[in-house]
């Protein structure tokens, strides 16, 4: 206020008495030097702005660097534990599948060999009971047409006959067959 009425006396000042007179009397006058004072403060108060808004800018740079650096981090780490997360998947299902694998490959092999377990066991069956018709057999005739039955039913897919050795040593007599056979043969040899 004080300097508004200062600059509006020597406006009065200019107009009444003329221009180098008033810059005359303003310089000497009391409001001249509190003027001066008015203008050294407000030179140090916008000192004092600058240093502070560069301060502030300053600082507004370093929380901006920061929170970039956050929103970054923040960004790419879990992309990089999604990538980690979505490799083990992809080892995991590689395993189970090999694993899976595997196991249909163990119970093909299993099937193959329950399969060989049972026609063992019914040959083990059927040869039991061969071995216990043959002892109630009461001639050769009859022990080779049981023989042929059983090798039938052991070997269903052959043929062939079941040969009596001759006394004499040199000959061979068929007494019975079984399936059919692939290359026919003399009844006697």
């Amino acid at each position: 206020e004080k300097r508004l009425s200062e600059l509006q006396r020597l406006i009065d000042m200019q107009r009444d008495l003329g221009m180098a007179r008033a810059q005359r009397e303003g310089l000497n006058s009391p409001g001249f030097g509190q003027m001066q004072q008015i203008n050294m403060r407000i030179d140090t108060v916008l000192t004092q702005e600058h240093h502070l808004l560069r301060e502030r800018r300053q600082t507004m740079a370093t929380f901006a660097t920061v929170t970039t650096a956050g929103v970054v981090t923040g960004i790419l780490l879990p992309l990089a534990l999604l990538g980690l997360l979505l490799g083990g998947l992809t080892r995991e299902n590689r395993r189970s599948l090999k694993l899976e694998r595997e196991a249909r490959n163990t119970l093909r092999e299993l099937a193959i060999s329950l399969e060989q377990r049972s026609r063992l066991s019914e040959q083990r069956r059927v040869l039991g009971a061969y071995a216990g018709i043959l002892q109630s057999c009461e001639n050769l005739s009859e022990a080779l047409n049981v023989t042929a039955e059983v090798i039938a039913q052991m070997l269903p897919d052959t043929g062939g006959r079941c040969y009596a050795l001759r006394s004499s040593l040199n000959q061979v007599e068929a007494l019975s067959r079984f399936g059919t056979e692939t290359i026919p043969s003399d009844p006697v040899w």
